[in-house]
């Protein structure tokens, strides 16, 4: 805080300065960017980065500039921050069968991930908006049924894969998954009940060849590498994935899906 000065001490101040060199720096704080409202609604580079903190000390607010995880988790846990939550519902018509031998998706195989068919919805957050928190729910009593497997990707990072071994197969960019259906296409299934990789917190989904619900949590630790990644990004992919081997007619589906998402986020 600057010290009041007295009456003669401004005067000579005053004609010591010309109107060049008193420009001061009151202008940089007028123009801090305020947190926006969110409209209401309808995938990671860490390398060496600095985080830059801007605090106007007049008006008490503050601009965060967030390039790397660990500034992102940190606002996200920060009680102080102002955070909105946005709710959106998706819905995910059945999906029966694969196109055999159209590309990338090759001839049907018993026991080897030969084909996947997706849809895709899409979600808009506010312009500069970070995640720091996801929820994805079915409905408590659905009976949600695929096969052979499934995936649930945000701008290509892997929220979930039904089948451990073959998810592993995909490259990882901060200990996230990237779809991509080239790495795993071909690949021998030796477990189709090998459990489910999940990225979150908290994951329910029913296992291969059952049925039940889905319920997903995901916690600033395990979104944010996928919120950085995706900064400057308004409009967000949420793809769901089914694959199959040789079953025709059977293969590559999924039973209609309806969810229930949130997401939490920041406006730095």
């Amino acid at each position: 805080m600057m010290k009041l000065l007295s009456t003669s001490a401004l005067v000579l101040c005053l004609i010591s300065c010309n109107d060049n060199n008193f420009a001061g720096n009151q202008a940089s704080a007028s123009n801090e960017p305020e947190v926006q409202t969110p409209p209401v609604l309808s995938q990671p580079d860490n390398s060496d980065v600095v985080t830059e903190v801007t605090k106007d000390t007049e008006s008490n607010d503050s601009v965060v500039v967030i390039d790397d995880t660990k500034a992102l988790i940190d606002q996200c846990q920060d009680k102080d921050v102002v955070k909105e939550t946005m709710m959106v519902e998706l819905n995910y018509p059945e999906r029966l069968d694969c196109q055999w031998n159209v590309a990338p998706n090759l001839e049907p195989k018993d026991s080897f991930v030969q084909a996947r068919e997706f849809t895709t919805r899409m979600i808009e957050i506010p312009e500069g908006a970070m995640l720091c928190d996801l929820k994805i729910n079915s409905m408590a009593d659905a009976k949600i049924h695929y096969d052979d497997f499934l995936f649930f990707t945000l701008e290509k990072h892997v929220i979930f894969g039904t089948n451990k071994m073959i998810t592993s197969r995909l490259d990882a960019v901060d200990n996230v998954y990237q779809w991509d259906f080239l790495k795993i296409r071909g690949t021998e299934i030796n477990n189709f009940d090998d459990g489910e990789y999940c990225l979150g917190s908290k994951c329910i989904l029913p296992g291969h060849d059952m049925v039940g619900p889905i319920a997903l949590e995901f916690e600033a630790n395990n979104i944010a590498p996928i919120s950085v990644a995706l900064k400057g990004k308004t409009q967000l992919a949420l793809d769901l994935i089914a694959t199959g081997d040789n079953d025709e007619g059977k293969d590559c589906m999924h039973t209609n899906l309806d969810l229930n998402l949130s997401a939490t986020y920041i406006v730095p």
